[in-house]
């Protein structure tokens, strides 16, 4: 698909330059395996079945609300040496509450899986015309793997759509 390669190319959001507003610590050994049907889904779309390989280790995921208007900037950083992958879903209505596998849809659900090990993966979750819950996912590539990560994130001042 066409749109794959331009977000692949698209830059990561810049970083501000204070403290983030949330911090969470995670341990690949403390995550599960999932199932990834539910990625693939088209109702869903966080990353083609191709991807999955790189989401097979365990995941852990995060629940913090997204305000209107707020865009969200996120960075995980893993400990020297760690390959992860991340996800994120943007619930909003009758999709709050859903959690992997379980997930039938979404609002919006986005991947990043193109830092190496030890580099972060950062990414912007854009604000919708309705306050959303978003749930970020952090997955080892390999099920055996271990270590620690950071999730920062900062809410910025974002925008809604279809409003005067």
């Amino acid at each position: 698909m066409w749109w794959i390669s331009v977000l692949a190319l698209a830059a990561p959001p810049a970083i501000p330059d204070r403290a983030p507003d949330q911090t969470f610590h995670g341990e690949l050994a403390a995550g599960q395996v999932i199932s990834l049907d539910w990625a693939a889904q088209s109702n869903v779309a966080c990353f083609a079945a191709l991807q999955r390989p790189k989401y097979a280790g365990t995941h852990q995921w995060f629940v913090l609300p997204q305000p209107v208007a707020t865009d969200l900037i996120v960075r995980v950083r893993p400990s020297s040496g760690v390959d992860i992958n991340t996800w994120a879903l943007q619930n909003g209505g009758v999709t709050v509450g859903q959690r992997p596998p379980s997930v039938s849809a979404t609002w919006r659900c986005t991947s990043s899986w193109f830092a190496g090990a030890g580099q972060p993966e950062v990414f912007r979750l854009s604000a919708g015309n309705g306050a959303l819950e978003a749930v970020i996912g952090v997955a080892g590539v390999d099920p055996a793997a271990t270590g620690s990560f950071d999730v920062e994130v900062w809410q910025v001042p974002g925008r809604t759509y279809g409003t005067p």
